[in-house]
Formats: C-alpha cells, sequence, structure tokens
C-alpha cells in the first residue's frame, strides 16, 4: 500500500515514478537530473535502454549522470566541473583526451561487461531462489508504515509539566498566580460557609438546651405559677450569624465570577498561542517534514486537537480544578467537624487510586488507538479531494467510498470503544460508592 506522497516509497521506487510521470507528459526535451542513481545496477539498465533510448528515442533528452558506463550510447557529452565546462564532444573524442576523466572512462569501458554480467546474474539467481521457494516469482514490497502510528507511538499523559506549559501559554506568570490564588481563596470561602453553618447549627443547639434548664429552674422557684415566655440565649446574636453567613455567601459568588472570568481570558489566551506557534512552526517547516507526516495528520492537529485544546481541555482543566479544590475543602471540614470519618474517606480513597491504576493504561491505549485510526480518515478524504478528477475518470468511486468507509468504521469502533470505558470507569466509581455507603448503613 502507497501511503500519501509516497512516504512509504524507497528511493528507486520514486525515481522510476518521477520518470514515469515525465515520460507520460508528451514534451519535446526532456531534462533527467540523475533519475539512474538511486536504483540498482540492472534496473538502471533496464530503465536506460528501454526508456530513455527506447522510448525517447526521438526526444531531445539532458541526462545528468554519474554513472560512466552509458557514455558510450549517447550522441554529445558535456564534462562539467565546479559549475564550468571542461570539454564537450562525443564519446570518442572525450575518450582520446588527455583529461583525468579519459582515464576513468576507458577503465570504467573495461569493467562495465563484467558489472553488467555479475549484476544479471545475481539478479537471476536471487529470482530463481525465490521462485523455488514460493514456487512463484517474488516481487519487491514496500513496507507500508502509517506516520499517524509513528507520531502516536508515545502515550499521551496529562502530565503536570504538559498542564504547566498550557497555563503559560495563557499569559504572564502574575495573571497566572492570580489566577491560582484566587481559586484557593475561592475554596477557602466555600469551606469557610460549611464551618460557619456547622457553628451557628451548634449555637442553636447549645441555646435551645440552654433555655429548657432555665425554664425548668425558674419553675422550682416560683410557687404554683406557669409562665409561657421562652428565654434563649445565645453567645453571639443570631442576627449576626445570618451576616455573617450572608458575607460569606456574596464573598464566593464575586470570587467564582471572577474565578471565571480569569480562567476563560486564560484559555482564550493560551488557544490562540497555541494555534499562533503551530501554525508558525507549519510554515516555517522543511519539505521532509511533509514529506514524512501526511496532510490528514496535519489537518487532525489543527481540527482535533486544537478544537480539544480550545473545547475540552478549558472544561475538563475547570471541573478538575473545582473537584480537586472541593475535595480538599471537605476532607478538611469533616476532619475539624468529626475526624472519624476520615477513616472510611481514606478507604474509599485507597479503593479509587486502585481502580485508576487499573483504568489508566486502559484508557491512554484507547485514546492513542482513537488518534491513529483517526487520521487516515482526514488523510483519504483530502486526497480524495485531490484526485477527483483522476477517480472520475478510471471510474474508482466506489472502491474510494470502500476504503472511506473502512476507515470510517475503524474510527468509529475506537471511538465507541472510549466511550463504553469512560462509562465503565463511572459505572464502578458509583459502585464502590453505593455498596460503601450501605455497609455504612448496616
Amino acid at each position: 500500500k502507497i501511503s500519501e506522497r509516497g512516504t512509504s516509497l524507497s528511493g528507486g521506487q520514486k525515481a522510476r515514478i518521477n520518470l514515469a510521470r515525465a515520460v507520460y507528459k508528451q514534451a519535446d526535451i526532456y531534462l533527467l537530473d540523475d533519475p539512474l542513481s538511486a536504483v540498482d545496477t540492472h534496473v538502471s539498465r533496464n530503465l536506460f535502454e528501454k526508456c530513455i533510448k527506447g522510448f525517447l528515442k526521438e526526444k531531445t533528452c539532458v541526462l545528468v549522470t554519474h554513472q560512466l558506463q552509458y557514455l558510450k550510447d549517447v550522441d554529445r557529452i558535456v564534462l562539467m566541473k565546479n559549475a564550468r565546462v571542461l570539454m564537450e564532444g562525443t564519446y570518442e573524442e572525450i575518450q582520446s583526451s588527455d583529461l583525468d576523466f579519459a582515464k576513468s572512462l576507458r577503465s570504467s569501458a573495461n569493467n562495465t561487461a563484467e558489472v553488467i554480467q555479475k549484476s544479471s546474474v545475481n539478479w537471476s539467481t536471487t529470482m530463481n531462489d525465490s521462485s523455488r521457494e514460493r514456487g512463484e516469482p517474488q516481487a519487491t514490497h514496500a513496507i507500508y508504515s502509517s506516520p499517524a502510528a509513528g507520531a502516536r507511538s508515545e502515550i499521551n499523559v496529562a502530565r503536570p509539566r504538559s498542564i504547566f506549559s498550557y497555563m503559560l501559554a495563557g499569559g504572564r506568570k502574575c495573571k497566572i498566580l492570580f489566577f491560582v490564588l484566587i481559586c484557593i481563596f475561592t475554596q477557602m470561602s466555600m469551606s469557610g460557609g460549611d464551618l460557619w453553618l456547622a457553628y451557628w447549627v451548634k449555637l442553636e443547639e447549645s441555646g435551645f438546651q440552654g433555655t429548657k434548664e432555665i425554664v425548668r429552674h425558674s419553675l422550682k422557684e416560683i410557687n404554683g405559677q406557669w409562665t409561657k415566655k421562652t428565654i434563649t440565649r445565645l453567645p453571639v446574636p443570631r442576627n449576626f450569624c445570618i451576616g455573617i453567613f450572608i458575607i460569606i455567601t456574596s464573598t464566593v459568588v464575586i470570587t467564582t465570577i471572577a474565578r471565571s472570568t480569569v480562567f476563560i481570558s486564560v484559555c482564550m489566551s493560551a488557544s490562540m498561542n497555541l494555534h499562533k506557534k503551530m501554525l508558525t512552526a507549519i510554515m516555517k517547516a522543511t519539505m521532509l517534514f511533509f514529506n514524512t507526516n501526511s496532510s490528514g495528520q496535519i489537518l487532525d492537529r489543527f481540527s482535533k486537537d486544537m478544537g480539544a485544546i480550545d473545547e475540552v481541555l478549558p472544561e475538563a482543566l475547570m471541573i478538575s480544578l473545582h473537584f480537586g479544590l472541593t475535595i480538599i475543602g471537605i476532607v478538611v471540614v469533616i476532619g475539624i467537624v468529626n475526624t472519624y470519618l476520615l477513616i472510611p474517606s481514606s478507604i474509599l480513597a485507597v479503593i479509587f487510586y486502585k481502580i485508576r491504576i487499573f483504568y489508566l493504561p486502559s484508557i491512554q491505549s484507547i485514546k492513542r488507538l482513537e488518534g491513529i485510526t483517526r487520521s487516515p480518515v482526514y488523510a483519504h478524504l483530502n486526497t480524495t479531494l485531490q484526485g477527483l478528477t483522476t477517480i472520475r475518470a478510471f471510474k474508482a468511486e466506489q472502491i474510494l467510498s470502500e476504503e472511506f468507509d473502512d476507515n470510517q468504521d475503524l474510527h468509529s469502533s475506537a471511538w465507541y470503544m472510549l466511550i463504553f470505558s469512560n462509562g465503565a470507569y463511572g459505572l464502578w466509581l458509583d459502585l464502590v460508592c453505593f455498596f460503601l455507603h450501605k455497609r455504612g448503613n448496616i
């Protein structure tokens, strides 16, 4: 299978394809820049005799070559060195000259027949051995390796260094520091509200208990006289508690809005800066980069991956920050209110960690597989659009449609596997919480 732009072809195969393209183009003059150097000796001889001397015998061919064995079969020879013409003439004229090149030419003429004979014998021996082993002639096959598979060979893990680089792309360090501080302050405000509610409830409970004791004591001192008046004595007034709670709630709302605003600004800046850097790198890339990376892989980076950076990553990062700080705040509140509740929380954390260790390698492999199967879809679509005229000329629409369906089916299989794996992970976490909750109630 030939990949896009012939990245799976060898140098000799590319040279033969380029020569065939030039020959198919009907022209009067052909400029051949050393097309015989990348092929074997027998292939070179075959191309020279059947293509250059045979098919193009009525055309004007300018052949640049370092192979001296073909010079005796040409009409004119131009010897050049350091962009200067040293001599021009026929094969006999150059061979009879006093140049050092003439000595090499005479030596090459003596060894040409022997080299060609040896290469022909080796080639026929190889073909005969292959025929005896397989029972049929063995053709040369190109090993096909998908560029997308090579690009995704490493497991893409959201390491802290990657997250830190993404955050730094969103602005200056003072802006990132302000965002981190406002996230911490928001969570401290939320946890402070929970602690204040717990303190307020204790105040109310202790106040009512104190009231009952005061009423019973007053009934014993008063002779037979009952009173319906209830005296509530709290260490702090109730209105003060309400005011503090309103202040804490307002602080949480304001800091949450500020946190979201700063976070959106950071993510927008990070997306634009990363897209700009990637586009600049593509514009300044060498031809080797485009020869070793398919257009589908490049389109995949600018479409799916940039879409993930613009849409999926900010949401996932915000949820991770929110729930991470919330869990830390809950653990702190639980430790302050009731220390014994930290025991089942620790057990639950260990179980979740074990499930995560089992889940993470699987989801990473599936995600990598989804990325590998997605690039051929873009590459196939792009190549089809570029060669639409040729496809219609050869009536290959059905073949291309079936190939596209096969690529899309592979990607859909990996995508649904990814969705089901995420759902299974969430199901196991819910089951663990359910059984621990039921065990605690028993």
